[in-house]
Order: structure tokens, then C-alpha cells, then sequence
């Protein structure tokens, strides 16, 4: 039997799909805090002082560039998902 071997430039191929499956799943994540951001300016709208992203006014995170991004953790992220919802992917976080 001969052995097995990959042609040179599929790896190439692969590597893209790789690459278009990240830039979809990060795209997915980006659009996830865009709306959970939308959600806490409806549902803060009536207090007043309030802005999206601080508390009362004050920055949460001082020391870092108003650009840098912070990735939420995971109650954050699905805070206004369904529970039912958030316990799925708890559970199926844990158990991947």
C-alpha cells in the first residue's frame, strides 16, 4: 500500500477555510456585544445619568484605551439571553 500524503498546496486551501471560519465566529461575537449594547441603552434609557458602557458616568475600566476591547465573561455576554439559553451553553461549554 502506498502512504498517504497531502499535496503541498492544500494546506493552503484549508488554511482560508480556517480563516473565513474564525472571521465568521468572531464576526458572530462582535455582533453578540453590538446588541448587548443596544439592549442596555433601551433598557437604561429612563435613568438618568446613565451611559452605555460605565457606571453612571465613571469609565470601569480606567487605565486602558477607550478602544481596546474586553471581552465579557460569559454571564455578561448572555445577560439578556434567554436562561434557558444561557444554561445550553453553560452546560455545553463545560462538557467541550
Amino acid at each position: 500500500m502506498k502512504p498517504f500524503f497531502v499535496p503541498s498546496h492544500l494546506h493552503v486551501v484549508i488554511s482560508g477555510l480556517m480563516m473565513a471560519s474564525r472571521c465568521h465566529l468572531l464576526l458572530r461575537f462582535l455582533k453578540q456585544i453590538r446588541r448587548n449594547r443596544e439592549e442596555e441603552a433601551k433598557l437604561m434609557a429612563n435613568v438618568p445619568g446613565w451611559e452605555v458602557g460605565t457606571w453612571y458616568g465613571e469609565p470601569i475600566y480606567k487605565t486602558l484605551p477607550t478602544d481596546t476591547l474586553i471581552e465579557p465573561i460569559f454571564h455578561e455576554y448572555f445577560a439578556h439571553a434567554a436562561p434557558s439559553d444561557t444554561e445550553k451553553r453553560l452546560f455545553f461549554r463545560l462538557w467541550t
